[in-house]
């Protein structure tokens, strides 16, 4: 099996176009945008005479990114890419290489990146589920409901095999990761999603008018019979 780590090259990177080199269009061939993108702005830099790279802008308050997803087999593995920040204030998430495993809302990876960073590489260690699996591959830009100014910039993505962490390196065991774990994740998730989709006004305030509907239509329907019936009286009349 190859090894690679933070201070060596990538000999065998399982990603997609780690390098964001090929593609058309306005995104990389085998990544796709990731969150809330309506809030968000991305450009895709691939000038035959300067650095291939990808800048996603946050315009609001929120999570936004890239994403590929991959199959892996059991064992240990190294992600890395390459990061830099324009103008990125607030206490928000700030720009974060993560990844996600399949169907759980966690995120695990580096510490974040604010204010005017120049490029640098970051990265960890990271060990499948015993049975593989799918694991999504995340550059993450922002927080929910948080400050998140500015412009993230990301190149050479990175994922290879590795016999071993390097000690003391950042790393994670997803074996590890149970549901306790992942229950602040998780709430964290929840809570995010209840803030920018909650109905406005609370539960009572909804069953008030639905009530004051069904009321009204209630008072038409017996308006119309009490109309239906002086109608009907008055041609009696008019018959006799």
């Amino acid at each position: 099996m190859a090894y690679s780590d933070d201070n060596g090259t990538a000999p065998n990177n399982l990603l997609v176009n780690g390098d964001l080199t090929s593609g058309k269009g306005v995104f990389p061939s085998g990544w796709k945008s990731w969150g809330f993108e309506c809030f968000a702005r991305f450009k895709w830099m691939h000038d035959l005479n300067g650095p291939t790279e990808m800048a996603v802008t946050n315009l609001a308050g929120t999570e936004v990114g890239i994403e590929q997803s991959i199959k892996l087999r059991p064992g240990w593995y190294y992600l890395s890419a390459e990061l830099s920040t324009s103008e990125v204030s607030g206490d928000g998430a700030g720009g974060q290489l993560c990844i996600r495993p399949a169907k759980q809302d966690a995120f695990l990876g580096t510490d974040p990146t604010r204010g005017n960073t120049p490029w640098r590489k970051v990265g960890f260690y990271f060990r499948s589920l015993a049975d593989g699996g799918e694991v999504i591959v995340i550059c993450r830009f922002g927080q929910v409901g948080k400050e998140n100014a500015g412009t993230l910039h990301v190149r050479n993505f990175s994922l290879v095999p590795a016999q071993r962490p390097r000690p003391g390196a950042p790393q994670y065991d997803l074996e590890r990761v149970t549901a306790i774990d992942l229950a602040p994740f998780a709430q964290v998730i929840e809570a995010q999603r209840r803030l920018l989709y909650r109905p406005r006004g609370s539960y009572w305030s909804v069953i008030l008018v639905c009530g004051l509907i069904c009321a009204v239509i209630a008072l038409g329907w017996r308006w119309s019979l009490t109309l239906d019936n002086r109608g009907r009286a008055i041609d009696e009349a008019v018959e006799r």
